[in-house]
């Protein structure tokens, strides 16, 4: 999306008048005015792109790390089951780390399916 502006060198052998003179100034001041709006334009799309970008790079990835972080507290939870003598306490903990995992899970696979059905 960037652009490198390149000098280049008009001719302007055609100017020579003092109205061919007025006239050259309106027409660049015209085609200022176009890139100033085109740059304009951009600058109102940057924070709609910038949340797309957000939204394709950081959700995923933050998706994934819950996910595998509940999936690690079940894990241990059920370690912890087997080793604890109160039952009540341990289950507890299995199930609500379950819980939490099929709600991580849940939400990375609409995500998944939202980004899969646009394309």
């Amino acid at each position: 999306m960037t652009q490198t502006i390149k000098k280049r060198k008009k001719d302007l052998s055609h100017i020579d008048t003092l109205a061919d003179l007025m006239q050259e100034k309106r027409a660049l001041k015209a085609r200022l005015k176009q890139q100033e709006k085109e740059i304009e334009d951009q600058w109102k799309k940057l924070p709609a792109e910038s949340f797309k970008l957000v939204v394709r790079k950081v959700v995923p990835f933050y998706l994934n790390n819950k996910v595998l972080d509940k999936s690690w507290g079940v894990v241990s939870a059920l370690t912890g089951f087997m080793s604890k003598g109160t039952r009540s306490t341990a289950k507890k903990e299995v199930l609500g780390n379950a819980k939490k995992l099929g709600l991580f899970t849940a939400i990375r696979a609409g995500y998944n399916f939202w980004k899969n059905k646009k394309k």
